[in-house]
């Protein structure tokens, strides 16, 4: 990754090359299409039945977020690295930073040395560790997210017993969105309507203060100790019953190094899930949803409430974020209703499902809002 080192072997009369860069396009291509049908799959067993089951909620679709990274650095490194086998060399030295390198050299007995830099050394460097910052963002450990986990917990919990104290006659229609830039402006005009209750997964990317104190977030607390046996008893199900399987274009198996990957992550993520799931399975019990308005179908709280929903059959309608261009992702294809924003979307990346709508990017409003106003 460092185009320094690149352009000075370069100059010295030698051949470099990417590592991530090994392999042709149609090969990669190809381990797209295997990863995509992994992803859709790992979780369920030979008739097609979630694994992961808990109060009567399927949920083994939340963990995508969980896994997604992971898979696919794997994969990419592995296909890579098996093209190194191809090449006639005296002696591989791997520089330090690339965490699953070792691991899999390891396995295809081709021998390396690891180099480090010097401590005290600074030298400038191309390298960004980028499976490391989406570990961190993925699974933040950060005080302000910290802090904001425990004030959603409070101050949702506070705001239910309220609205139940102060309940008005009428009824609500209690609404569930997913806040981004595709859902502002129906964020907006919701507000406006007295009849409609908005509940989030999160607070929203407000500027204003007094959201923090009128704005409904899902509370979710409590302690995931309890859930480690539940937990337990749900991996030796997985574990014993799953069928997916993944080999590469070249027809190299790793089926056994990627199971173990999601296996490692899912059994020390699964305690968490489960406390959130009946944390919101509670808090929809006391306020059910009425409607779902999505983004995306990835995320952890935002993706259970969805699981949720699902099991009681509540509609939901996604609006996607993005050109959503991959023929082999399945991103954003999870809804009851879904609007896309054209008729060439609809019918290259959709395949023309029956419950697609084409009404437009939401964002297009306001660019030409401030069109006019320029």
């Amino acid at each position: 990754y460092d185009l320094a080192l690149n352009r000075l072997v370069g100059t010295l009369g030698g051949t470099a090359h990417y590592i991530d860069h090994l392999v042709d396009n149609i090969s990669m291509q190809a381990n797209n299409f295997t990863a995509a049908k992994y992803l859709k799959d790992w979780h369920l067993d030979k008739n097609g039945n979630d694994l992961f089951r808990y109060n009567d909620v399927e949920f083994g679709f939340s963990f995508r977020i969980e896994i997604w990274n992971d898979i696919l650095s794997y994969v990419r490194a592995r296909a890579c690295l098996q093209q190194v086998k191809k090449i006639q060399y005296q002696k591989i030295y791997l520089g330090s930073g690339q965490n699953n390198f070792p691991e899999i050299l390891s396995l295809m007995n081709a021998e390396f040395e690891i180099v480090s830099t010097p401590v005290g050394k600074k030298e400038q460097t191309y390298y960004f560790p980028i499976y490391q910052w989406m570990d961190e963002k993925v699974r933040s450990k950060k005080l302000k997210h910290t802090l904001l986990y425990y004030y959603i917990a409070l101050q949702g919990t506070v705001a239910l017993y309220l609205d139940k104290l102060f309940a008005c006659k009428s009824p609500k229609k209690n609404v569930f969105i997913q806040v981004y830039f595709p859902t502002l402006s129906i964020l907006k005009k919701l507000k406006a309507h007295l009849e409609i209750k908005l509940i989030f997964g999160y607070f929203t990317p407000s500027r204003s203060i007094t959201d923090y104190f009128t704005e409904r977030p899902i509370p979710i607390y409590g302690s995931t100790k309890k859930y480690r046996k539940i937990a337990e008893d749900i991996m030796q199900g997985f574990t014993k019953s799953r069928r997916a399987t993944f080999t590469l274009s070249d027809g190299v198996e790793i089926s056994t190094e990627i199971n173990s990957i999601v296996e490692a992550r899912i059994s020390e993520r699964l305690p968490t899930y489960l406390r959130d799931l009946t944390c919101i399975t509670r808090y929809l019990d006391k306020r059910p949803i009425d409607l779902q308005i999505m983004i995306a179908n990835i995320g952890r709280v935002d993706t259970l409430v969805d699981c949720v929903c699902k099991s009681r059959d509540v509609p939901s309608y996604l609006i996607i974020n993005g050109l959503m261009g991959p023929e082999y992702g399945d991103e954003g294809k999870y809804a009851k209703w879904i609007n896309s924003y054209s008729k060439s979307i609809k019918q290259f990346y959709f395949r023309d499902m029956e419950n697609i709508v084409c009404l437009g990017d939401p964002r297009m409003d306001r660019y030409r809002e401030v069109w006019k106003s320029k």
